[in-house]
């Protein structure tokens, strides 16, 4: 009987894939370029059980006849030929043992903490655009070691989710490694990672942020499933990866699928969902597709961009420590008025802004990136910055804002929280 292409190929993946033309930087079980999306630090060959296995952030997981078939563009018997074709003339590879994770992740899981609103995860959320947004299925973690080629890098703030199978069953842990003293993704090469698995394969696992229900929707990452809540007010669920989307399956009890796509530049996010849709439609769910956003953007973008905007809110600026009466207001507001006539005399740039609020002696918000127009000395600059803090407050809740305030006062100083204070007041007199 003939043997299958992939029985055939076990253990010859590096050298067929090599012969199919991707460079062999490519083929090495280390956090690298990926040859399929181009995208710098995202993939890594690992090769398990000699199958070809490879994960890419954006791409997803999958084994060597799919890179194979992915970087060819040929369907699956003209590949299959071919790699029959090369494989007689390649010596296979002794496939390397698989680390046991369960113990890791049993370590990992004794840590966590639930998300109180002031943890680095929750900060990270909020920076997000997400304040508000329901973590009672995320949880954090205050040191988690990071590995490259199994080296411990470092130990930094985590952010933690479970995947789990239809099911309900964990099958692994995925982590948002967070940076000290910030509320940004850490400076790290994969700063999202899978830890792990507990079975065979988290093949159609997803990251359950609600409990499920007859209808929910699914997207790619974490930030764009809430998103996606806030969005359109439905349950919502992370794949965590394009690849993994496609191979969602939905539990017992659902029967309505809403798919969100990210809009990538390679289509690799729409075609994920098209192939699920179509999947699930033949297996009789009820599916729809959200319309696909401009390339290049994702859910989470649309909830930044509308918390840039907005300029009303329920915050009461008498909540926040200063003035007593309105009269210092008023006064203070025609000061601003005044600064900022004199500022638009000078010249001045149109640009991305992104800049930092400490609140803490190590401890620093990251604040959304906006296009702002300033002047080129520092003291506009951090008027700038002063605005772009005072709008970042305007779109949170009175308790969260205060908090911020209070942690950002001692650090940042008179002048620069005077000028978000008049900014937080003028914005919410000119919005009345």
């Amino acid at each position: 009987m003939r043997r299958s292409t992939i029985e055939t190929a076990k253990g010859r993946w590096p050298g067929i894939l090599h012969a199919l033309g991707i460079d062999s930087d490519f083929l090495r079980d280390r956090h690298g370029p990926c040859p399929l999306c181009g995208g710098k630090d995202r993939f890594r060959f690992d090769d398990k059980d000699g199958e070809g296995s490879y994960f890419c952030s954006q791409c997803g997981a999958g084994k060597g006849l799919q890179l194979a078939m992915a970087w060819t563009g040929l369907p699956f018997q003209q590949c299959a030929a071919r790699i029959d074709e090369i494989a007689g003339n390649v010596e296979p590879t002794r496939p390397k043992p698989q680390p046991d994770s369960s113990e890791r992740l049993k370590r990992i899981g004794a840590s966590l903490c639930r998300l109180d609103g002031t943890d680095p995860a929750s900060m990270y959320l909020i920076t997000r655009g997400l304040a508000g947004a329901d973590t009672s299925h995320l949880r954090f973690h205050p040191g988690l070691a990071y590995y490259e080629d199994g080296k411990k890098q470092g130990t930094y703030p985590a952010m933690i989710a479970a995947l789990t199978d239809r099911r309900g069953v964990i099958q692994s842990l995925h982590a948002t490694y967070l940076r000290q003293g910030s509320s940004d993704k850490a400076d790290v090469a994969a700063p999202k990672k899978i830890l792990g698995k507990l079975g065979d394969s988290i093949a159609g696992c997803s990251i359950r942020l609600t409990d499920s229900a007859p209808t929910i929707g699914i997207t790619e990452g974490i930030e764009n499933a809430l998103s996606v809540m806030k969005i359109y007010n439905i349950r919502c669920w992370s794949a965590y990866s394009a690849n993994a989307m496609a191979t969602f399956d939905p539990p017992e009890g659902v029967l309505s699928v809403a798919i969100f796509s990210d809009s990538d530049s390679n289509f690799v996010g729409q075609h994920a969902a098209t192939t699920l849709a179509a999947r699930l439609a033949r297996s009789g769910y009820n599916v729809r597709i959200a319309p696909f956003l401009p390339v290049g953007k994702d859910f989470n973008d649309v909830v930044i961009e509308q918390q840039q905007e907005k300029t009303v809110t329920d915050i009461d600026h008498k909540s926040l420590p200063g003035f007593e009466d309105d009269s210092a207001l008023d006064r203070l507001i025609e000061t601003f008025d005044a600064r900022v006539v004199q500022a638009e005399s000078r010249e001045s740039y149109v640009g991305n802004l992104t800049t930092r609020v400490q609140i803490g002696e190590s401890e620093y918000l990251t604040l959304p990136t906006v296009r702002l127009t300033f002047a080129s000395h520092k003291a506009d600059l951090e008027r700038a910055r002063a605005t772009m803090f005072a709008s970042y407050l305007l779109t949170l809740g009175r308790e969260t804002a205060t908090e911020l305030w209070k942690k950002a006062a001692p650090w940042e100083g008179k002048e620069f929280m005077d000028w978000v204070r008049i900014d937080v007041t003028w914005k919410r007199k000119t919005s009345a």
